[in-house]
């Protein structure tokens, strides 16, 4: 990781593979990125490279939540998202004038008035999940945004898996 200071670090991890990974970097004044990865399996030892480019943590920035998770279709978290969301609390109560919206998006698959739905009760149960614990309602707003703002092609697979996300965008930072 390298900063706009030109500080970074380095960092080496040694895994099975065969398996799938979650992973998380934080730094100070930054924003926290967080990732799901899979390992294929391998008989041999492999390298993966992987750059992270951190956010400032400032008005206008967005974070893809990349570990959150639902069953296809359906709008209620599942419990492995909670680790990821853990961490928007705890962001949250760090900066406690922090104001942000949580957003929902889907693939081009199905109706926009169905991906409208969709992707406005995910986001809700991400904010319903943050207010229990604790985080005042003023704080968070959600929005559904369908398949209006993606982020890669809807024509694989992999680009529709990318584009079915939620999102936090800072609204105000202090």
């Amino acid at each position: 990781m390298t900063s706009e200071t030109g500080e970074g670090g380095e960092y080496l991890v040694s895994l099975p593979s065969g398996k799938n990974y979650a992973m998380t970097i934080k730094a100070k004044d930054y924003l926290f990125h967080s990732e799901n990865f899979n390992i294929p399996p391998a008989t041999n030892y492999q390298e993966i490279i992987k750059d992270i480019a951190m956010n400032k943590l400032a008005a206008g920035t967005k974070v893809i939540l990349n570990n959150i998770f639902f069953e296809y279709g359906k709008t209620v978290l599942r419990t492995t998202s909670y680790p990821e969301l853990n961490r928007v609390v705890k962001l949250l109560e760090a900066y406690p004038k922090m104001t942000i919206e949580i957003s929902g998006h889907t693939d081009n698959k199905g109706s926009l008035a169905i991906n409208k739905k969709i992707s406005e009760k995910r986001a809700k149960a991400v904010v319903d999940y943050i207010l229990a614990q604790g985080i005042e309602e003023a704080r968070l707003t959600y929005k559904g945004y369908a398949y209006l703002q993606p982020v890669a092609t809807n024509d694989t697979e992999e680009g529709r898996q990318r584009n079915r996300r939620v999102e936090f965008k800072i609204i105000s930072a202090k």
